[in-house]
């Protein structure tokens, strides 16, 4: 047996045994908890069935959702929002025993399908039933319904989610895609002391909404690069973006939730009520904390000159004057990044490609960056910033626009859509999600990060596999540039405030994984590996898991929220045990023989994993747009 197939095995038999010391949850088969027919028309009407629940997209305005990669008219969910929607879904038998949108050439489609779109749902997990509610009071009312009937609770918004915290089998999934208030406080009137003033977010508005409105009053507020993605989700985890290393991170604007607590309680958090909760929030990521139904960010205001946006690009081969070429470029790219400020936000793509034409050495390469200057295309300082990039190698492609205000940026940009399938399922040869790692200054300077990225581009020619020649990001969008703005109340790891790139990748086996974590100890809550491992909360949070931990029991002691690698209470952990502590479990309850059951039911598990493949081949633009999206 392989070492890879033992790493399999026993990673597999401890998903299984873990999975048995879980919290169970009421199945189909228990009629003692499972709803009935009365009890989802009770649910029904009370979510006030006869209000208007509409969620569709008009070309030329803001998106309002998640857009599914094949959706007619780029509409959210299908289109099926557009003439309403139910307030709630409910998964029946024929639904029960099909893959939604699969196999690509006949997809199965339902309303609940369309209703549950979700970007690259792993595991199959799926919910039983899906509510829409409008208001913080339906939130509850859905909550509830959960919490009677002893099931899981989903919970998303637009569904961006790479890792499967949208997704518990059997469950209610509760979208908050409809709370789309937007309430601007200029003047500061609750005192947060930011004299540009705030704004306070339904939990469903989306990034294009917010910073339509923000133009209106000639504001901006923090986010990622992508209209669609949701305000929560995205500020709650970490929140990178082009204006980040001016504005702060997404978790430094937050200035105040509004949520509903594992005790169906709505409370509100911020640095005077519920304290520590609200420092939780600010890093801990995912629903495990409660369903947020709104969410406060600092507003700021428009830089003079409004944004300036450059696009360059180069590509070549792996011909040794080319290559050497890209080499070059690649030190006169990192030791800009050094020595730049906060008002430079961006990343750079690079893309290497196998070849059988010796012509071209047996490889190509490309390059691409897009950075986000605060100011306009004639300020001195864009212009020497970007003379100091291209100095000595001209790009092929070279893009510069300035934008007034930061929506007219949106309005420029394509959709990125959301893939509502199992687009990058883990198995042997891929860790899922999207790998990352945070990369110091020091790392950089030391010219380790420079040779991790040479080392890349060899192996993809050498291995001429997809695993290999895939996309290296290198998202310079955090708050590590000289004068950034970092507030030390969040929770993200002391690793994340040293970052000066978050490094990311679509796929990538075991090996590589483990050559990526040779760069850094932090890895980024809202896009990482699926099989992370079972210390992921030390490359979350590091030194702050701990606290996390007694704010997570404090306000839900019986673990009744969760999702997938969020954190856990101590009374219902949700990390598998180490090596050893499986062993010890296992021999402490039979010995040998339940050793073997366990070892056969990981082989099986080992073996059921390796006949999955994606049912999707992607390009690397696609890969590009699903890793721009936060």
């Amino acid at each position: 047996m392989t070492i890879l197939k033992r790493q399999a095995l026993i990673a597999c038999a401890l998903i299984s045994l873990t999975s048995t010391l879980a919290k169970d949850y009421c199945t189909k088969n228990d009629s003692s908890c499972w709803p009935t027919l009365n009890d989802t028309d009770t649910l029904t009407k009370a979510l006030d069935p006869t209000a208007k629940r509409v969620l569709s997209w008009k070309a030329g305005q803001a998106r309002t959702s998640g857009v599914p990669v094949t959706s007619p008219d780029e509409q959210p969910l299908f289109g099926l929002g557009k003439a309403g929607l139910k307030p709630v879904y409910v998964r029946d038998e024929k639904e029960a025993n099909e893959t939604c949108f699969l196999p690509q050439e006949n997809p199965f489609m339902s309303e609940f399908c369309m209703a549950s779109a979700r970007n690259v749902p792993y595991e199959g997990w799926m919910p039983a039933f899906i509510v829409f509610p409008l208001n913080s009071t339906q939130v509850q009312i859905a909550y509830q319904f959960a919490i009677d009937h002893n099931l899981c609770v989903s919970v998303l918004s637009t569904g961006h989610d790479y890792l499967n915290r949208h997704s518990c089998q059997d469950g209610v999934q509760i979208r908050t895609s409809l709370l789309k208030d937007i309430e601007w406080d200029l003047k500061d009137t609750k005192n947060f002391g930011y004299p540009d003033g705030n704004v306070r977010f339904g939990a469903g508005v989306v990034w294009g909404e917010g910073h339509e409105s923000a133009a209106k009053n000639n504001r901006v507020v923090a986010s990622g690069w992508a209209d669609t993605v949701g305000v929560v989700g995205w500020g709650i985890g970490g929140g990178r973006g082009p204006m980040t290393p001016v504005l702060g991170l997404g978790v430094d604007n937050i200035l105040e939730i509004d949520i509903v607590i594992a005790n169906g309680t709505l409370i509100t958090a911020n640095s005077k009520n519920n304290s520590d909760l609200y420092w939780a929030i600010r890093g801990g990521g995912g629903s495990t904390w409660g369903i947020i139904t709104s969410i406060t960010y600092k507003a700021h205001l428009i830089p003079d000159g409004g944004f300036t946006a450059a696009v360059l690009q180069w590509n070549g081969t792996y011909c040794q004057e080319s290559f050497t070429k890209l080499s070059s470029l690649l030190d006169q790219y990192l030791a800009w990044t050094l020595q730049i400020d906060k008002n430079w936000g961006g990343l750079a793509l690079l893309t290497p490609s196998a070849s059988s034409d010796e012509s071209l050495c047996n490889g190509t390469w490309d390059l691409q960056m897009y950075y986000v200057f605060q100011g306009a295309k004639t300020n001195q300082q864009f212009i020497d910033g970007i003379a100091n990039i291209t100095k000595g190698f001209t790009p092929l492609q070279k893009k510069i626009d300035t934008y007034g205000d930061w929506y007219k940026y949106i309005l420029d940009q394509a959709v990125e859509p959301i893939y509502p399938w199992n687009l990058f399922q883990p198995n042997e040869g891929n860790v899922g999600g999207s790998p990352s790692t945070i990369i110091s200054r020091q790392t950089v300077e030391s010219g380790q990060y420079k040779e991790y990225l040479i080392k890349m581009l060899n192996d993809c020619k050498a291995m001429k596999t997809e695993a290999y020649c895939n996309t290296h990001r290198t998202m310079h969008d955090l708050t590590g540039n000289i004068g950034c703005y970092q507030d030390p109340n969040v929770s993200i790891s002391d690793e994340f405030r040293k970052g000066i790139y978050l490094h990311l990748a679509v796929k990538m086996n075991p090996q590589q994984l483990q050559d990526l974590y040779k760069l850094g100890k932090s890895t980024y809550f809202s896009e990482s590996a699926y099989a992370l491992g079972d210390d992921f909360e030390t490359r979350y949070w590091g030194e702050n898991k701990e606290r996390l931990r007694e704010i997570k029991s404090k306000y839900d002691p019986e673990g009744l929220l969760k999702c997938y690698n969020c954190m856990s209470t101590k009374k219902n952990p949700d990390v598998p045990p180490k090596d050893n502590q499986l062993l010890i479990i296992l021999l402490s309850v039979g010995g040998g023989i339940v050793l073997l059951v366990a070892l056969f039911i990981g082989y099986r598990c080992y073996k059921g994993k390796q006949l999955k493949k994606s049912l999707i081949e992607t390009d690397s633009g696609t890969e590009r747009g699903l890793l721009r999206a936060n």
